[in-house]
């Protein structure tokens, strides 16, 4: 398993412009591939503000999967919730808008959410999920906040999905 930590986060230099992120995940599947990776056993993720940006590199690259913890339809949409009482939309330089790209996606795809996330509302991880083409399932983790892959029972959930998609047999004996 390849992780990416974006400019500005998990120790990276940079700040995480939305141009940014879509470099270091660009550049992110061309080293995966240019290892020998076939595009059959890349399984795409991302979380947060990070599902826009996976949701982009699905749309235009093959990969067995896209799977998305915490996604959006856009960042104006979060805004737009957050501070109602302002034109935050408007005011915005970078817009990660997924809800644009999850229409080019012809992957299986796999959205998580916890229902009490008080960072992303839930229904605009749900809008996302209905804009996405099949098959796509969605999976709400009850009582979970923001970012639930951690959340106990959902990582057994997520890989058994990721298994039945990839076609790996695991002994779980």
């Amino acid at each position: 398993m390849t992780s990416v930590s974006y400019r500005g986060y998990g120790g990276s230099s940079g700040s995480p412009t939305e141009f940014g992120l879509m470099r270091d995940d660009e550049a992110a599947y061309r080293e995966i591939r240019e290892r020998g990776y076939p595009s059959d056993r890349i399984v795409l993720m991302g979380e947060s503000l990070g599902t826009a940006v996976a949701t982009a590199v699905a749309s235009v690259h093959d990969a067995a999967a896209l799977v998305l913890d915490s996604p959006y339809s856009s960042v104006a949409d979060v805004a737009a919730t957050h501070y109602w009482m302002f034109p935050a939309p408007w005011l915005l330089l970078d817009r990660y808008r997924a809800d644009l790209a999850i229409r080019h996606v012809h992957l299986p795809l796999l959205v998580i959410h916890g229902d009490d996330d008080w960072i992303v509302p839930r229904k605009l991880s749900q809008r996302l999920f209905n804009l996405a083409n099949e098959p796509k399932t969605f999976i709400s983790v009850s009582g979970a906040g923001h970012v639930v892959l951690g959340a106990p029972g959902v990582f057994q959930r997520v890989r058994v999905w990721i298994d039945a998609w990839t076609g790996v047999k695991r002994d779980n004996s």
